[in-house]
């Protein structure tokens, strides 16, 4: 079972992303693949994004983990920033790419800014309406995280080098405005 997992991971990869398709398809096979060698719990951060992709909603343990990094961030009045560990891009590339060696699969997909930005803004198509719920957790500022990508347009990218926008939204239940943590890659 593993090595036609791996097989069709090589398959996958060995295409350009283009669809959000392709991109449920290498998370769920990722996932398989490192929950049969019971080593999911080395790459929390790629497990999180596999997870956000095959749920309509994250309740469980991690999703309350990055619920408090937000609530933490709420509690000092956004001094801090809340989109790193677990939910942080960098890591999800770095454990995508971390697994991708291990299994002696293309890394064409993180280690090509194009494949990269292409696969992250499918990405975020499939999770934009999946919210990070948390449910009877009695946070006390933030309870639903949701995240969008957007490509920018081709001024801002020759201005800045940057072609993905990706913004953080939530509502804080103290004050009842909307507030947001961006990033761009």
């Amino acid at each position: 079972m593993r090595h036609a997992i791996v097989e069709k991971l090589d398959s996958a990869l060995r295409k350009r992303i283009t669809s959000e398709q392709q991109v449920v398809y290498v998370m769920v096979e990722l996932r398989k693949l490192l929950e049969l060698d019971e080593i999911k719990d080395r790459f929390e951060a790629l497990i999180f994004h596999c997870d956000w992709v095959v749920h309509p909603r994250l309740t469980g343990k991690t999703a309350s983990k990055v619920l408090d990094a937000f609530n933490e961030n709420a509690r000092h009045d956004g001094s801090r920033h809340p989109v790193s560990g677990i939910v942080g891009l960098d890591n999800f590339m770095s454990d995508l790419t971390t697994v991708l060696l291990k299994y002696q699969l293309p890394t064409s997909l993180t280690q090509n800014p194009t494949q990269w930005n292409a696969f992250l803004r499918n990405y975020g198509e499939v999770v934009r309406d999946c919210p990070l719920l948390c449910r009877d957790q009695n946070k006390e500022f933030i309870d639903e995280i949701s995240i969008e990508f957007s490509k920018l347009t081709r001024e801002s990218t020759r201005a800045s080098g940057f072609v993905i926008q990706v913004r953080w939204k939530w509502q804080n239940k103290k004050t009842g405005r909307e507030e947001y943590a961006q990033m761009f890659f």
